[in-house]
């Protein structure tokens, strides 16, 4: 069939077919055109093929008109700015939260440095009462040595005077004999009586002060061994409160640790929120960049229509269609209507004629349909991958062979959309307004 006219193939067609659908159509301006399909449309409007419906409701897009795109770029927007200001809102309150828990933080360090400063002093002090405490077991040996070198220097003096004691005795118990049995005159009589006095005086006087002074230091050691019982004690209550205060100081550590942590979760949450808005707001700068190309095609759009409705128009006999655009359009009307009513993609597909017909757009199914950014599908890939798989259904290909034909139930609407409160349609078709 490449190189025929459709003209020539539609006259191969049914002449009651095409009389159905001119009846049908008229049918439905008539009665303003309502959404619902006239009764002999009913078993066209259904997709047939499963696996086409499926490959429909994967790729199908709304109408690509700029004041749709625009309505949907305003809408993004909105959600965008919403979005932001949901993140600043998520920020403050998560600034708010990092400063309690700081603040909490920085709580609990001073606490911890307090603790550590007290311990530090308690190590002080424990190592102060110890070397007190060595000292003092030191003075004890010390003492201890002393008193044993003068008990025994005692008992050396005790011995030697007990030892004269008994001589006497043993000798009759007689100092004065003693004294005369060995003196060779009275003076040295008189000597050996003077010695014995100081003899015995002295031992007497020197064991006296030996036992004083055993006393006295026995009195000192003593001294000493409750003072060294004190500073174990002390050593004791300083140890425990040490332990104590060390206990305390790892419960204020553990607090200090998990608080960090949750300043740091917080941190980073706070850290990815800005991120976020950074990048909210490096969109809202795009979206609103093409918000305003959008505005502009949209005055574009109205302009062209303004122009074409003052311009010349072709007859559908003069347009030629191959094959291949005829799967072009088909498939067109699947990406865009393909879940609409029959009536409405013929009216997609009279959408297509139209501006074919126009002086104002190209004069070909090709190049109306690949015109910068008129079709949504054309230009996302959608169309391209329908085309691939042929993924128009029958009642497609009906709808694109009627439109060629010049079934027409939308005036000389040059776009559609999906309803829209900022555009006034002269029809509403199934899903789609038509202006």
């Amino acid at each position: 069939m490449q190189g025929e006219s459709v003209r020539s193939r539609t006259e191969h067609r049914s002449k009651s077919l095409g009389r159905l659908l001119a009846v049908s159509v008229c049918l439905c301006l008539i009665t303003g055109m309502t959404a619902e399909a006239p009764s002999s449309f009913a078993k066209t409007q259904k997709i047939t093929s499963v696996s086409g419906q499926e490959q429909y409701n994967r790729h199908y897009k709304p109408a690509g008109s700029a004041q749709s795109r625009l309505d949907a770029a305003e809408s993004e927007y909105a959600e965008t700015k919403e979005k932001r200001t949901g993140a600043s809102d998520d920020l403050e309150n998560l600034k708010s939260e990092r400063n309690s828990l700081q603040s909490a933080l920085d709580t609990l360090n001073t606490k911890m440095t307090e603790a550590a400063d007290i311990l530090d002093g308690l190590e002080t002090n424990i190592s102060n009462t110890q070397t007190g405490i060595e000292t003092t077991w030191g003075r004890i040996e010390e003492l201890s040595a002393v008193i044993d070198e003068l008990q025994i220097k005692a008992d050396e003096e005790y011995d030697t005077a007990s030892e004269q004691i008994r001589f006497v005795y043993e000798n009759g118990g007689d100092l004065t004999n003693i004294l005369l049995t060995g003196s060779g005159s009275y003076a040295e009589y008189l000597n050996r009586a003077v010695y014995l006095q100081m003899f015995t005086k002295y031992y007497r006087d020197s064991i006296e002060a030996l036992t004083e002074t055993g006393k006295e230091l026995t009195s000192t050691k003593a001294e000493y061994e409750k003072n060294l019982m004190k500073l174990e004690e002390s050593k004791a209550a300083l140890e425990e409160y040490r332990a104590t205060v060390q206990e305390q100081y790892e419960e204020i550590q553990s607090e200090v640790d998990k608080a960090a942590e949750q300043v740091k979760t917080y941190q980073d949450e706070i850290e990815d929120t800005e991120a976020r808005i950074l990048r909210y707001e490096k969109e809202l700068a795009e979206q609103e960049s093409d918000i305003e190309a959008l505005r502009k095609q949209v005055e574009e759009e109205k302009r062209i229509s303004q122009q074409a409705a003052n311009a010349s128009w072709r007859d559908i006999s003069s347009v030629s269609v191959d094959a291949s655009e005829r799967k072009l359009l088909a498939n067109l009307i699947w990406c865009e209507a393909g879940n609409e009513p029959y009536v409405g993609q013929v009216a997609v597909g009279a959408v297509v004629m139209n501006r074919v017909m126009s002086s104002v757009f190209p004069d070909t199914i090709t190049g109306v349909i690949y015109q910068g950014k008129q079709f949504t599908p054309a230009y996302t890939g959608n169309l391209a991958l329908a085309l691939s798989r042929d993924s128009a259904t029958e009642s497609c290909y009906q709808a694109a062979d009627a439109a060629i034909s010049g079934v027409n139930n939308i005036g000389n609407s040059l776009y559609f959309r999906t309803p829209s409160s900022s555009v006034s349609p002269k029809y509403t078709i199934g899903g789609h307004i038509f202006y």
